[in-house]
């Protein structure tokens, strides 16, 4: 999928109200449901590392009751490592920063539409 977009609009994304909005942009693994056009991020499992290899291997781990969705890390992190961010996660992952909440779209990131 290296050096191709998707076709798909951005979807807009929920942020659940368990989730502290000053927690976003921490370490951890996004958790919740994908719909059509829609994903819901209820749970925001914080990651004991603060190593990028570490949050991307959780993500892909065993979760109980909600699908992984993406991850959040801090916006100078995002920065710094976004093509590296590009081939760890999957397209239709989420990034959320304390900053901003992106998409993975194949070849890039995209700006979300987020929902209250």
């Amino acid at each position: 999928m290296k050096g191709t977009t998707l076709s798909i609009p951005p979807p807009f994304v929920h942020i659940g109200p368990d989730i502290e909005r000053e927690r976003l942009g921490e370490w951890g693994v996004l958790l919740g449901r994908r719909r059509y056009r829609w994903i819901d991020v209820f749970v925001l499992r914080l990651s004991l590392s603060h190593k990028l290899k570490d949050v991307v291997e959780e993500r892909y781990g065993q979760h109980e009751l909600w699908d992984p969705v993406g991850i959040s890390i801090p916006s100078r992190e995002a920065a710094r490592r976004s093509t590296t961010l590009l081939d760890a996660l999957v397209p239709g992952d989420l990034l959320i920063t304390e900053k901003r909440l992106a998409f993975h779209a194949g070849a890039r990131w995209a700006a979300t539409r987020r929902r209250p």
